[in-house]
């Protein structure tokens, strides 16, 4: 039979006591481990910080991303369709390139390919980002929504990067129209929207005019454009005289 041997009691009173020599191991143990601590902690800091030309402390690159945060997707679009713009109103088309755009923007090529495959792509973006919500809506006066759709057409016109992005679309539709395939097919489909409100709107008033609503579109339209080919201004008042004319 196995016998436990009894143990003495513990008094509440009493205190464990740790030998002197052990207790000094035991105080440079703890000093060292918070020595390295320390050390530890300023190599971490020093990975992300940096001495300015003044001496101070600053955040590098890498650690003011992590803080102040990644710029957003559409600060990098403006940035780099900006400097496509620029470009093209200093140096022409000739002068447009991705490489330059880049260069004038600040930002890798990588960046800009993850948006747009070419420059033109770029200007051709920048382009229907002012004329998308060129829009015919029918509120039920067509005369007054065709008249205010005819003004907004006229009005963006006016826009720098439209009056930069008009002549050069014009002179590559005339040389080489693969280029600009997908603005003419976004125009299309634009310009078939509207002709679908305008007809929409003439059979719910109860209009026939002469002309059908494509041709009112297309008229329209191409007085405004050759106003501003023309450097001829394109008042409201002609604008309501000639809707009025074509629908009669």
């Amino acid at each position: 039979m196995l016998v436990t041997p009894s143990l003495p009691p513990v008094r509440p009173s009493a205190r464990l006591t740790i030998p002197v020599d052990l207790r000094f191991i035991y105080v440079s143990y703890v000093s060292c481990v918070m020595m390295q601590a320390c050390v530890n902690s300023k190599a971490r800091r020093s990975r992300y910080t940096c001495v300015d030309g003044e001496g101070r402390a600053s955040m590098s690159g890498k650690r003011a991303d992590a803080i102040m945060g990644r710029p957003r997707q559409d600060e990098l679009d403006e940035r780099l369709l900006a400097s496509a713009i620029a470009l093209l109103t200093e140096h022409g088309q000739a002068g447009l390139s991705v490489n330059r755009i880049c260069q004038h923007a600040g930002l890798p090529r990588a960046t800009f390919y993850r948006r747009w495959p070419s420059a033109m792509a770029a200007v051709i973006d920048a382009y229907h980002r002012r004329m998308g919500d060129a829009l015919l809506i029918d509120r039920g006066d067509i005369h007054a929504d065709l008249t205010a759709w005819g003004i907004g057409v006229r009005d963006r016109y006016r826009d720098p990067v439209i009056g930069v992005c008009v002549p050069i679309f014009r002179d590559a539709y005339r040389t080489d129209p693969d280029r600009i395939a997908p603005m003419v097919e976004a125009l299309r489909q634009r310009r078939n929207m509207n002709v679908g409100t305008l007809a929409q709107a003439l059979s719910a008033q109860d209009l026939s005019p002469h002309l059908n609503p494509f041709d009112i579109i297309y008229t329209l339209n191409a007085a405004i454009d050759y106003g501003h080919s023309a450097r001829q201004e394109v008042s409201d008042a002609f604008i309501a005289r000639l809707v009025h004319a074509l629908l009669g």
